[in-house]
């Protein structure tokens, strides 16, 4: 079985989620990392044309530098087609700990 195919060690994405100084793009970055991937290798297995995977790998490299933005296509693509594995409750997790305590004025 081979890295991409194969799930996390137990115990790793409980290792790395427990860690108070990780964020949403490092937990993405070593999952990806972990699978021996670069963006450009992630980009190739979640996008068809070149135009697609140059914004995958731009996106990928923002959320990996912690830059805030939408992500929500390139998580949907990450989930998908799983060029890596990675604990999506965990990531999420992570990432609802950045969010601005002003948004919960936005609930309905």
């Amino acid at each position: 079985m081979n890295a991409i195919s194969s799930p996390p060690k137990p115990g790793k994405g409980l290792a790395l989620a427990t860690d108070p100084e990780l964020t949403p793009g490092g937990y993405m970055k070593a999952c990806r990392k972990r699978a021996g991937l670069s963006r450009i290798e992630v980009s190739q297995r979640i996008a068809v044309d070149w135009k697609s995977r140059l914004e995958a790998q731009m996106r990928l490299a923002d959320l990996e530098a912690n830059r805030p933005g939408d992500y929500s296509r390139l998580i949907r693509a990450l989930r998908q087609f799983a060029p890596f594995p990675f604990d999506f409750p965990i990531f999420a997790s992570l990432a609802a700990e950045t969010c601005s305590p002003e948004l919960e004025s936005f609930a309905p």
